[in-house]
């Protein structure tokens, strides 16, 4: 279940980037589009896709599947992570001129706390 989680929020949050803070840093940063258009590209949709039919078979034939998600889970981490140090060295100083408050943030990348509510 952690998984099926896992890659939810996962897609949440890359969604999230994709229509809020990818918009709102080309808005103030458009030399940045070439850098944005490959991370949007590199957002795993697919691979996640694939976890949860590899979670699927797993949750079906048990032990048969166990190779295959562990390998797959390996994969996943390995591109999720790439990903992640490419969109932190490529994106840090931008955003960090980003002046946003929480709710602003929450609302751009759906990470941490939620906002709050009036």
């Amino acid at each position: 279940m952690h998984c099926y989680g896992f890659c939810s929020a996962l897609t949440d949050h890359h969604v999230r980037e994709d229509k809020g803070l990818f918009v709102r840093l080309l808005a103030e940063h458009p030399d940045l589009k070439p850098t944005i258009e490959q991370l949007k590209a590199d957002h795993l949709a697919d691979l996640i896709a694939e976890s949860q039919q590899v979670l699927d078979a797993w949750s079906s034939n048990g032990g048969t599947a166990r190779h295959a998600l562990g390998a797959h889970l390996n994969q996943l981490h390995r591109r999720m992570s790439e990903h992640f140090g490419r969109e932190e060295a490529t994106l840090n100083a931008a955003l960090d001129k980003l002046m946003t408050t929480h709710d602003e943030a929450y609302e751009l990348v759906g990470d941490g706390r939620p906002p709050t509510r009036r």
